[in-house]
């Protein structure tokens, strides 16, 4: 009895699933015309009726056979259905199986060529077309083909062949056979008649109903065309000039397609059998011509002018647009069309130029996207009897429509109003924006608190393309608002909701319950036992509102080290830099006094980790480390940097002999009528400091007081380069080897040097020059760590020590011989003995015999009077002498200047110098810059003869040739301050020619600032003569610029300035000559920019 349900249930769930299928079927074909030949009933009922005989044999064979017969029905049930989907796999594939045929419901044979097809094209009676009459048919059918003259009306007939959105779905073609996927009609032709689609087509059997199916699509969209064209209208008002008249190669007109509506099909205008010209995608000869600034201008203001409404109403406007000037490049959108206008590629193929009536035809095109309407039809255009002149296109005015993004919402008074509403009267509108203004002067520490709420949106009123103003929260939202300029923009129009809401904003945000007072900015900060810090331990209900969060703050308050109370009056950023950068060189040369060593406990809560301070130094030394002004984010006060200011003066100068001495007994001298001799005294021991063994692994054991370069500077924020350290420190040794062991060098020191291995102990200034200067040992193991200011000592050092051969020859009336003279016996130590009076000895001195050098560039006989007369070095003279070398074991013969060789314009002696440092002298700054005021000429000859006697020499190793872009002669030698030159850095500003009028520079104002900022390099690059020339080297810094651009950031640093003002004040004129020429290599706007580096 069990197998007899089974079979019934069976049987009832076949028939469930079969005959609900029927109606279904007639639903789909009814409604979905596009469904294949092979959904079709006579197909489906075969399927059906084997399913249900094998399910009657099924149910017999179970009867009789219960065990086999119902596994066999189920497997027989299975078998028939799936060779149903196996079939539309194999047919349609297997992520579409549903192919899309077009309706012929509407054509003349549509409703019997459907009939006709659904008996022929079932499961049986198909005619199939074999291998080579495929590619025979598909030759036939490509004569036919509309592709070669393809219109706006064959992309209508084609529509269904296009890639559109049904309901929630998207339909588009797909070719199986290639794997293709074309997106529009045209394409679609396009690769039903390629080759290798036809190959494909070959390799299968075709049914003949296919090829008639198409043949009878090209003759009724023919016949569509015709139809069509008799319909379409010349239209009467003439907009443009029309391009010229071209031969068509067919009869049948060609139409422009025009722009349809979201909601219907507007009816398009016929067009003459000329091709109608678009404005700005093609050509016109005869028409009048804008010149490139107004043609960037209209560009410019074309494409900031089109919002995002308007390019989404664009992109549903189908368009079959040429461009003539790239190639006839196909555009089937107005959006792509109106981007590839804009593009950099497109404007350079037109030439900066175009018809300026052209311009007038997208500015209405984009003010009619914006409005959300797609135009009735499309301007076409007109040749009008006469081409008369057309004056310039002036700027048009800004819609008033909202200009953000959908995807974000409008801030008022930052977005155009809304279309729909109205401005209110300008009085109105100034006269809210000032109540604004008002309440934000009187309660601006309430308002401040608008700067935890963050605002992200830009101002599409003010913004540009290259140029996005975008306020960071609402406070600077308000302050933007409010700002002339802005209501410039605007144009003093705004709707009345707008208005109220900023005025609602900044009455209403953020009212604290009771005002809280503030202290007064307190004088210099005297003595403090204990600071407490303002935290309100009041407990906040939920009915209040929460502060927004501030940072803890000393008080009282210390001057650049907590955030100034007073916001009205913070300086620019600039003129921060240029005090913080001047204090801060300063203090390095400084040392603490007694109102600096004031104790005084604060903190610092804007840098990491509450640093702890207990003295005024160290809050000095922490302010100006360089890197607590970022933390405060340059706001100060002027009265902050005057406070600072004050103590730098009270502040002692580091002395440059601030090492400890010991005094020796200054021996009696005796006088003889003979000599005056130097009796020689015990040696006064002294003992020297013991120090811990050295540690390598740190830097911070030093001597009390910090000996220069024998112990690692205490800031590490002002350190220079190593390239600058071993610059300096070269030149202190070619300094020694000029200088005579004096009093001065013989000084008592007690000293170790805490870095090199081993207890080097020192006693006397000239053994820490040895030491420090012997070799780089020293340097290495100090790191290469110091500042400008030990340079600056030794250098002043060394400065009182006299030359070699300084002293004059004394004269006497009797000569007594040298025999004769009683000599004291040789000591160790010199003890410092006061001098010598030349009236109380008779001691004759050697006279000393000073020759001066007489190689080119040193002789002070001008032998090439006839010759050209140039400024000074090239750079790539200077680029060799960088990197010239000895070879190695060839050390000695490069020593070529003999005894008592001195340099006359220098009155150096240059004893012991290799010729290579003789050649770096000669084209040192500091020598031609003594040639220049000895008034004395430069040749290129004496330049040139260095350059050629080194290359001549074999144990020097020739550098490479020079790698630099362009040679150019440095320097100027121009001296006059009020003429059309300046001397490049050359020449000090000591003294000035009468009747002139110097004007001293302080800083650079934001103008200046920008021609800076906005220098093109690859133009100074190209150019480097020009800068090179006037500013090829600086004689206050002594160093030369190899390209435009070294020179250019050295003339503009604040170090260089610095430098200056160490000697005299800075003149503006030079700085003014500078900037001029900057002018000249300014970028140039993004229209252009791109254009130059492609040329």
């Amino acid at each position: 009895m069990n197998h007899y349900v089974a079979a019934c249930l069976l049987i009832l769930i076949s028939l469930g699933s079969i005959l609900p299928g029927f109606p279904i079927l007639m639903l789909l074909q009814n409604y979905f015309p596009e469904l294949p030949v092979f959904y079709t009933i006579d197909s489906l009922v075969m399927y059906f009726v084997q399913a249900s005989i094998i399910m009657f044999l099924g149910f017999l064979s179970m009867c009789l056979y219960s065990d086999i017969a119902c596994p066999l029905a189920i497997k027989g049930y299975v078998f028939i259905f799936s060779r149903i989907s196996g079939s539309l796999i194999k047919l349609y594939g297997s992520r579409h199986p549903f192919r899309r045929i077009p309706d012929l419901s509407d054509s003349q044979d549509g409703p019997e060529a459907s009939k006709k097809s659904r008996k022929v094209g079932g499961a049986f009676g198909l005619k199939k077309v074999k291998r080579k009459a495929v590619i025979d048919e598909m030759e036939k059918l490509k004569k036919l083909s509309p592709i070669k003259y393809w219109t706006p009306q064959s992309l209508q007939y084609f529509f269904f062949l296009t890639r559109r959105k049904h309901g929630d779905e998207e339909k588009l073609t797909i070719c199986r056979l290639c794997n293709y996927t074309p997106f529009t009609a045209r394409l679609f032709f396009v690769h039903l008649f390629n080759d290798s689609h036809i190959r494909q087509l070959s390799e299968h059997r075709i049914s003949r109903e296919s090829f008639d199916l198409w043949i009878r699509h090209f003759e009724e969209c023919r016949k569509y065309e015709v139809q069509r064209s008799d319909v379409l209208s010349v239209p009467t008002t003439p907009t443009l000039p029309r391009k010229e008249e071209k031969p068509m190669a067919r009869k049948v007109p060609e139409v422009k397609k025009v722009p349809e509506t979201p909601k219907a099909v507007v009816k398009p205008v016929r067009i003459s059998a000329d091709n109608p010209r678009v404005p700005l995608l093609d050509r016109l000869p005869t028409a009048v011509r804008c010149d490139q600034k107004i043609f960037v201008k209209n560009f410019r203001q074309i494409a900031e002018s089109l919002t995002h409404i308007g390019k989404e109403a664009a992109k549903n406007k189908l368009v079959d647009w040429k461009c003539e000037y790239c190639g006839l490049i196909q555009l089937t959108t107005e959006l792509e069309a109106f981007n590839h206008i804009i593009s950099q590629k497109h404007k350079e193929k037109m030439k900066f130029t175009a018809p300026a009536d052209d311009f007038k035809f997208w500015f209405d095109w984009v003010g009619k996207m914006n409005a959300g309407n797609a135009p009735h039809s499309i301007p076409v255009v007109q040749q009008p009897p006469e081409v008369k002149k057309v004056p310039e296109i002036s700027k048009p005015p800004a819609p008033t429509i909202s200009k953000s993004p959908a995807d974000s919402p409008r801030v008022p008074m930052l977005d155009w109003m809304p279309a729909n509403e109205t401005s209110v009267s300008k009085e109105q509108f100034n006269k809210i924006l000032d109540h604004c203004a008002e309440v934000f002067k009187k309660d601006r520490k309430r308002i401040e608190a608008g700067k935890m709420s963050v605002l992200y949106s830009d101002c599409s009123i003010c913004s540009s393309r290259t140029r996005k103003v975008r306020p960071s929260n609402m406070q600077d939202a308000l302050l933007h608002i409010i700002k002339d300029e802005h209501r410039k923009n605007m144009k003093y129009q705004s709707c009345l909701s707008d208005l109220l809401y900023w005025k609602n904003w900044v009455d209403t945000f953020e009212v604290p319950p009771k005002p809280v007072k503030q202290k007064p900015l307190p004088s210099p900060p005297a003595r403090v036992e204990e600071i407490t810090f303002q935290y309100s331990k009041k407990p906040i209900t939920k009915g209040e509102k929460r502060e927004p969060f501030r940072r803890p703050a000393n008080s009282p308050r210390i001057p650049l080290l907590d955030v100034p109370q007073n916001q009205e009056s913070l300086i620019p950023q600039r003129e921060f830099e240029r005090r913080y950068y001047t204090i801060r060189m300063e203090l390095e040369n400084r040392t603490s006094s007694l109102e600096t060593d004031k104790s005084i406990l604060c903190f610092c809560f804007h840098c990491h980790g509450v640093r702890q301070m207990t003295s005024i130094y160290e809050v000095m030394q922490h302010v100006f480390d360089g890197i607590h002004d970022k933390r405060i984010r340059f706001n100060a006060n002027r009265s902050d940097f005057d406070y600072y200011d004050n103590l730098i003066k009270k502040m002692p100068l580091r002395s440059t002999n601030s090492l400890q001495t010991t005094k020796e007994p200054v021996v009696q001298l005796k006088k003889s009528p003979i000599a005056s001799v130097v009796k020689p005294v015990q040696r006064v021991e002294t003992t020297p400091c013991k120090s811990p063994p050295v540690n390598a692994d740190t830097l911070n054991e030093s001597n009390n007081p910090r000996i220069p370069l024998l112990d690692v500077p205490e800031s590490q924020n002002m350190l220079i380069s190593q390239v600058k350290f071993q610059e300096r420190h070269k030149a202190i040794i070619l300094q020694m080897k000029s200088r005579k062991v004096g009093l001065e060098l013989n000084q008592k020191v007690t000293c170790v040097c805490h870095h090199c291995p081993g207890t080097v102990q020192l006693t006397t200034m000239l053994e820490v020059l040895r030491h420090v200067f012997s070799n780089e040992e020293h340097a290495k193991n100090i790191r290469f760590s110091a500042v400008q200011s030990d340079f600056d000592y030794y250098d002043n050092f060394l400065k009182k020590c006299p030359l070699l051969s300084t002293n004059p020859p004394t004269t006497t009336k009797e000569q007594v011989p040298a025999a004769a003279v009683k000599r004291s016996p040789a000591v160790s130590v010199v003890n410092p003995v006061r001098k010598l009076d030349t009236c109380s000895s008779s001691q004759s001195v050697p006279e000393t015999t000073r020759t001066d050098c007489s190689l080119p560039l040193f002789k002070k006989i001008d032998e090439h009077l006839n010759d050209s007369i140039c400024h000074g070095p090239t750079n790539t003279q200077i680029d060799l002498l960088r990197r010239w070398e000895c070879k190695e074991n060839a050390t000695d013969l490069c020593h070529y200047v003999p005894n008592n060789l001195y340099c006359g314009f220098c009155n150096v002696n240059m004893i012991g110098w290799t010729i290579l440092e003789v050649a770096n002298h000669a084209f040192s700054v500091s020598h031609i810059s003594a040639i220049i005021k000895s008034s004395y000429c430069l040749h290129p000859y004496d330049f040139d003869w260095w350059i050629t006697h080194l290359l001549s020499m074999s144990y020097l190793t020739p550098p490479f040739p020079s790698e630099l872009p362009m040679e150019c002669r440095l320097g100027d030698l121009q001296v006059s301050y009020n003429a059309d030159h300046y001397s490049g850095g050359l020449v000090l500003c000591e003294t000035f020619e009468p009747n002139y009028i110097f004007v001293e520079f302080y800083y650079f104002t934001p103008e200046q600032l920008q021609i800076i900022d906005n220098i093109d390099e690859l133009k100074i690059q190209l150019n480097s003569q020009c800068i090179l020339e006037m500013f090829g080297g600086c004689v206050y810094c002594e160093q030369w610029f190899l390209t435009g651009m070294e020179s250019v950031e050295h003339f503009t640093s604040l170090e260089h300035f610095f430098k200056i003002r160490k000697k005299h004040p800075v003149n503006e004129f030079p700085v003014h000559m500078l900037l001029e020429r900057l002018k000249w290599f300014q970028k140039d706007p993004e229209a252009t920019k791109t254009r130059c580096i492609l040329m």
